[in-house]
Formats: structure tokens, sequence, C-alpha cells
């Protein structure tokens, strides 16, 4: 089922991707910098054994992400220097969308998304997470 998002619905999906997610999570934007409910969100599903993917790409992370970053024990962080794309997910639902995971782009852009639910999507959430792991494959590891 596919679903149209503005910035608020964004800003929430991705919240209840990483709160309810029970096996993994996967953030893939351009610009990351984390807000104080989402780092708590993220060290929440990394103490219940979720393993999570971060993929950035156009500069380097800010220290105060690094610092939450360098606490995951099962996090995977890639570096793709071309990554133009916006995606995040879990192992029920994905968003495709125009915002990065910038705290900025939440409070003052305008964006536009889709939520696709695992069930009954006719392989569009096969297909998106087939791109990422191609992504993930050509992107440079990195640690914290």
């Amino acid at each position: 089922m596919l679903t149209f998002l503005t910035t608020i619905g964004i800003s929430s999906t991705v919240g209840e991707i990483i709160r309810n997610a029970r096996g993994q999570i996967g953030l893939v934007s351009p610009y990351i910098q984390l807000s104080e409910r989402m780092k708590k969100r993220l060290r929440a599903a990394d103490c219940s054994g979720t393993g999570i993917l971060v993929v950035h790409g156009k500069s380097a992370l800010d220290a105060q992400t690094r610092e939450v970053l360098s606490t995951l024990e099962n996090l995977r962080l890639l570096y793709a220097e071309s990554l133009h794309a916006k995606c995040y997910f879990n192992e029920r639902q994905l968003v495709l969308s125009t915002m990065n995971l910038y705290a900025y782009s939440q409070r003052n852009n305008r964006e536009m998304g889709i939520r696709v639910r695992k069930q009954g999507e006719n392989g569009i959430y096969s297909e998106v997470l087939e791109e990422v792991r191609s992504i993930a494959e050509s992107a440079e590891p990195q640690t914290v």
C-alpha cells in the first residue's frame, strides 16, 4: 500500500520506522543530523539487537551524530559520495522522500514522500531495498 506524505508525515513516519523496527533499520540520506528523539530511538533499537544501516554522502557527519553512532554496536556506517537518494526503512515499511535526515529540512522545507508498506505493495518494497543493497555495496565503509 502506498501513502502520500508531506513534511510532518515524513518526520512522523521515519520516527515510527525506527521505533517499531524489530530486525533492521535503514537510514539512507546524503545529509544526516540526528535529533535528540532520533538518537534515543536508535539507542533503544540498538539495545534490542536491531541492525542499523546508515548511508550518507554529501558531507561529513557532525560531531554529535558521530558520537551517538559510535555507541551503537549493531551499526553499519557507509559513505556514498554520489548519494542523492533519501530512503528510510525497517522490515515492514519504508519512506522514499525528498527530505534529508536533517533538522533544518524537517523544520523549514516543504517535502514530499511516499510510504510503502511491505504487505500488498506489488514488489515496490523489494525493488527499493534491492537498490539500497546496490548503493551499500558500492559505498565505502566508515568507522566512527
